[in-house]
């Protein structure tokens, strides 16, 4: 058997030359030390950017719970050795301190206090020096007296906390202070989004960042559908867990081309924003689930999870991407790809998502639910969607969800009814969540004579609205790319058909 018995340490100045080229950009590599400040509880990170001696620096200030010697001495490796508990932090692999500040500045320096402590605390590393000797050294030690009143200019009054200040800051894209403080402002409105709606606060140059609503329901929007999935997996000690994905599908208001340009809502900005732990890694990534197309540009889709689900999700150390397993990726596509279809035809029409109800169809609802499980539908029956996010509920009404939803009752039918015009289709068929929802056309004569015209009568007209439950759980049984222009033209004849016949 071989004997392993001499060191293998990378070379330091070749190292750290390629760490500076891993792939962050500048935002990515900021918001993962954001992440060291939410980890350690802070409310409040302020974030500065300005040009110091001819040489920018970008300051990021915090006041959570800051750090003893021993995890300070921890922060500044590369794979930091700190217990985690990655079903609510945000950290990963203990990498981002480093590679982040490496990948922007030559210098970095992080000056901390806890609250129960009367020092500061100081630790810096210089990407030169590190080359110079060629090895990874740092400095852990006491804090200069300028440290000290820059630390107590910002954290003094509160006693505690964290600064991270990249120093040199070599590999700024963008070195127009003003326009880049302005795009990560952006940035961390809509990545720390449900972070800003719990409470906590965040600053860049003296600006505060208001948390982005990537639904613009204030404008309009409309969230289509919240489901929860359940998954069961083996962590490495082989023990059987379960864990939920919630998956979020809304609409964006209709602006017109000039309103939709100016709010960026385009092709890029379409699809599923991603969530881990509350603090989205993707956005606008179609995840494989549909074909990118300008028809979709107003959907958005949130997926929400653990960071227990790393690995089944594909999250690498940067956080700034998934790769779903297949088991996963076969369990909610197989849901989202029929409302993604159906949300794809309302915008081809230019309709609401929802119209007017004017006929009770509880009834029918509710002997289709009793049924559901001898029946062939769209997609067999999950646990009903509910919402989460336990971080908003732990601090009285702080968390409150802004726009709440009323909870769903248990059906996996209904019924709605709008003005699509007499020679429109008799009924549109959408999934929503895991509820199939058909929607009558109220100027076709069919829905005068059979539905509004058999009201008074329940056998008579429950059998109908069972008739075009079966017809709608048939198509979206077959839907698929593929058939859609079927579908569109059988259900076109059947209604112009109908529509002369009854007239």
């Amino acid at each position: 058997m071989v004997s392993y018995n001499r060191e293998n340490n990378p070379n330091a100045g070749l190292f750290i030359a390629a760490l500076r080229n891993l792939g962050y950009n500048n935002i990515s590599a900021i918001n993962d030390i954001i992440d060291n400040a939410l980890d350690a509880e802070a409310d409040k990170v302020i974030v500065k950017i300005e040009k110091v001696n001819g040489v920018f620096v970008i300051s990021i200030i915090d006041n959570g719970y800051g750090m003893d010697f021993d995890i300070l001495d921890q922060a500044l490796r590369l794979g930091s050795a700190v217990e985690r508990d990655i079903t609510a932090e945000l950290g990963k692999f203990g990498m981002g301190l480093s590679t982040a500040s490496i990948s922007i500045a030559q210098v970095l320096e992080v000056l901390t206090k806890q609250p129960q402590s009367d020092e500061i605390l100081k630790s810096a590393q210089d990407v030169n020096e590190i080359i110079k000797a060629n090895s990874f050294i740092k400095y852990l030690g006491e804090p200069s007296k300028q440290d000290l009143e820059f630390f107590n200019q910002y954290l003094g009054e509160k006693g505690q906390g964290t600064i991270v200040r990249m120093i040199d800051c070599d590999r700024l894209t963008n070195k127009n202070v003003n326009n880049f403080a302005a795009r990560l402002t952006k940035e961390i409105g809509r990545t720390f989004r449900e972070y800003i709606n719990a409470g906590r606060e965040f600053y860049v140059n003296g600006k505060k960042v208001e948390a982005e609503d990537i639904y613009m329901l204030s404008e309009g929007g409309e969230i289509y559908s919240d489901e929860e999935y359940e998954f069961t997996f083996k962590d490495e000690d082989g023990t059987e867990k379960k864990e939920t994905i919630r998956v979020r599908l809304g609409i964006l208001p209709d602006f017109g081309p000039a309103g939709s340009s100016e709010r960026k809502i385009n092709a890029a900005t379409q699809g599923f924003y991603v969530m881990r732990n509350n603090r989205e890694i993707e956005k606008g990534s179609t995840l494989g689930f549909y074909t990118r197309h300008p028809q979709l540009n107003r959907f958005r889709g949130e997926i929400f999870f653990s960071a227990t689900l790393d690995d089944n999700m594909g999250v690498n150390f940067q956080k700034n991407g998934v790769d779903l397993d297949q088991a996963i990726f076969d369990k909610i596509h197989t849901d989202v790809k029929h409302q993604i279809i159906a949300i794809n035809r309302m915008l081809q029409k230019g309709k609401a998502a929802k119209g007017a109800q004017d006929i009770d169809h509880k009834e029918s609802e509710r002997h289709i639910n009793k049924k559901a499980p001898l029946l062939r539908t769209p997609k067999p029956s999950d646990d009903v969607g509910k919402q989460i996010n336990k971080q908003k509920n732990e601090e009285g009404g702080r968390g409150k969800d802004k726009n709440p939803r009323k909870p769903r009752e248990d059906v996996r039918v209904r019924f709605e009814a709008q003005h699509d015009g007499k020679a429109g289709h008799i009924y549109e068929a959408r999934m929503e969540g895991k509820t199939t929802v058909i929607v009558w056309n109220i100027d076709h004569p069919f829905y005068e004579r059979f539905v509004v015209g058999t009201k008074d009568d329940k056998a008579l007209s429950t059998s109908i609205d069972f008739m075009i439950y079966s017809l709608a759980t048939a198509e979206l049984n077959i839907m698929n790319d593929e058939t859609l222009d079927m579908i569109e033209e059988f259900k076109n004849v059947m209604s112009l058909n109908l529509n002369t016949l009854l007239r």
